[in-house]
């Protein structure tokens, strides 16, 4: 006997959106249709205005029912009000559409990606769910706090990650069973629940096979990128902080280095910074020919949380790739590519000492 599926997700499921969790996403709906009949699977997925564009409905024709719902910043607010005594990333996913779809139906597994996405599920089918985490978000959150310059922002960012931690224990506990991307983020989840008896699978992500046959014979030379979504809040500080505190001691090492920065929708701030040795691509259809002619993929992060698609997606295609702590946790060395420095003048400096082993 069949079983009925519902797949709940805070990001459109799709390919097409450039950034790694919504590709994920996508990926497990379509593994969950494989091992199910697809028509017993319900889909509610939240979509932002930057992800409107990618929705092709194509996508979901296999699936039972399809419900697309749209979340804009007066949503968000609405959705923060209506849910003020959660924590706010969780508040302002809390949507009372999903609450009423999920009402509808019974049913007999429930999958949520991302962390937010379990407050729109009643308690007492919580024992049903398959919570995938892309990140903890109290990770997330604690880095912001240590980072913080401001000392009313940094209290501000101590009292949330204090009550997203309460929160996280809670769910965590009560969920029926929680996936993670990679062991670091099943030891996190292990210790904020107190060890607490909790079924965690990890489920490493798998590259995408285009990255497994990037052809590395037409490397540039002292050509670097970076390669992300540059609408994340992480990202853009990752690439501010590269260019101004990195970037220049590697030019005077190096005068004819050249930085791309790829990904899409880069903020003004960092595309009126383009030169004769920074480049800014904005959306592009394939990062392929940008990996072929990178002699080293650099991943800056100084916040943010979770493992990084795109440090797998260089070391996949056999590119040196130097990242920080941040950008380089939960990952296995592969090929091994994977450097890390965490020093602005550390990080610089075995910029140039890859660069000249490999020219």
């Amino acid at each position: 006997m069949s079983k009925k599926i519902l797949f709940v997700t805070m990001h459109l499921p799709s390919v097409s959106v450039p950034e790694a969790g919504q590709k994920l996403a996508y990926s497990r709906l379509c593994s969950l249709s494989e091992k199910n009949n697809a028509k017993d699977i319900d889909l509610i997925s939240i979509y932002n205005e930057r992800e409107e564009c990618y929705i092709n409905l194509a996508d979901y024709q296999r699936l039972n029912s399809t419900n697309l719902l749209k979340i804009t910043n007066i949503r968000r607010l609405i959705n923060f009000l209506s849910n003020c005594y959660l924590p706010v990333n969780i508040a302002a996913k809390t949507d009372s559409r999903i609450k009423s779809l999920v009402k509808r139906n019974t049913y007999d597994y429930i999958h949520i990606e991302f962390e937010q996405g379990i407050s729109n599920i009643p308690v007492e089918l919580w024992s049903k769910c398959n919570l995938v985490l892309h990140d903890v978000l109290s990770q997330s959150l604690y880095r912001f706090y240590v980072g913080e310059k401001n000392f009313l922002k940094k209290i501000i960012y101590y009292v949330r990650y204090l009550q997203m931690i309460r929160w996280e224990r809670k769910v965590f506990k009560r969920v029926g069973e929680i996936t993670v991307l990679n062991d670091k983020d099943k030891n996190i989840v292990k210790e904020i629940s107190n060890n607490y008896n909790i079924k965690i699978n990890v489920d490493y992500p798998k590259v995408s096979e285009m990255f497994h046959c990037v052809n590395r014979d037409n490397i540039i030379p002292n050509n670097i990128i970076f390669w992300g979504a540059m609408n994340r809040k992480e990202n853009i500080d990752a690439v501010l902080w590269f260019l101004n505190d990195i970037f220049p001691i590697v030019t005077q090492k190096i005068p004819d280095c050249t930085f791309y920065i790829v990904g899409a929708n880069p903020p003004e701030e960092i595309v009126q910074m383009q030169s004769k040795n920074i480049k800014v691509t904005g959306f592009v259809d394939s990062p392929i020919p940008f990996f072929e002619n990178a002699a080293l993929s650099v991943v800056p992060l100084r916040f943010g949380a979770g493992i990084k698609l795109k440090v797998l997606e260089t070391l996949t295609a056999k590119i040196p790739t130097l990242a920080t702590d941040v950008g380089a946790e939960g990952i296995d060395n592969i090929n091994q590519c994977l450097f890390v420095e965490n020093e602005p003048e550390k990080f610089a400096a075995m910029i140039v000492k890859i660069l000249k082993t490999k020219n």
